[in-house]
C-alpha cells in the first residue's frame, strides 16, 4: 500500500544503489523500486510503501512531543497560528500549531499548561498539517514517528 493515499500495488523490483537488483529493503534504506499500481497515480516525496496488512497511519493532525531549540529573533515564541514547516522521514508539508498544550517541567517530572512557549523548551502541542502525511507513532517505528520543525531555513524544534 502507498501511503497516504492509499493506492494498493505490488512491487515489481528493488534496485539498489550499485544498480543490482535485491530480493528485500529496509527501512531507511536508498533504493529504486519499480511499482505496479492499481490506478495510475503520481508517486511524489514523502509517500511510502506498506505492507497491506501494517500500513502508516496518515493524518493531517498530530499531538507531539517537541523540544525547541533557539527560535527565530523576530519571532520569539510559538503559540496557536505560529506558521513553519514539518520534515518527517523524506516529507515536508506545510503546518500551523494549532495549540501549545502543555511545558514539560523535567526536574519535577510534571506537565504545566501554558498558551505559548520560548526558545529551549519541551513542549506538547497540536500541530496542523496543510496536507495529510504518512507518520508513526513513535514507539511503533522510530524512524517514522520523528519529525523536525523548520521556519525560514532554521530548525526550530524536535518531535
Amino acid at each position: 500500500m502507498v501511503m497516504p493515499i492509499r493506492a494498493k500495488g505490488e512491487i515489481i523490483d528493488i534496485i539498489g544503489p550499485d544498480e543490482n537488483y535485491l530480493m528485500y529493503a529496509n527501512s531507511g534504506e536508498v533504493v529504486k523500486i519499480k511499482l505496479k499500481l492499481s490506478e495510475e497515480i503520481n508517486v511524489q516525496r514523502g509517500f511510502i510503501i506498506c505492507d497491506i496488512h501494517d500500513y502508516s497511519k496518515s493524518t493531517d493532525e498530530i499531538i507531539g512531543d517537541v523540544q525547541l531549540l533557539d527560535l527565530l529573533d523576530d519571532k520569539p515564541l510559538i503559540s496557536s497560528g505560529y506558521r513553519c514547516l514539518i520534515h518527517t522521514h523524506a516529507a515536508f508539508e506545510e503546518c500551523e500549531i494549532s495549540e501549545v498544550i502543555a511545558k514539560i517541567d523535567e526536574k519535577r517530572g510534571k506537565k504545566l499548561r501554558i498558551p505559548y512557549a520560548y526558545s529551549n523548551q519541551r513542549v506538547i502541542m497540536r500541530i496542523r498539517i496543510d496536507d495529510e502525511i504518512a507518520i508513526e507513532l513513535s514507539s511503533k517505528n522510530n524512524q517514522m514517528g520523528k519529525f523536525i520543525l523548520r521556519d525560514r531555513g532554521k530548525t526550530i524544534g524536535l518531535g
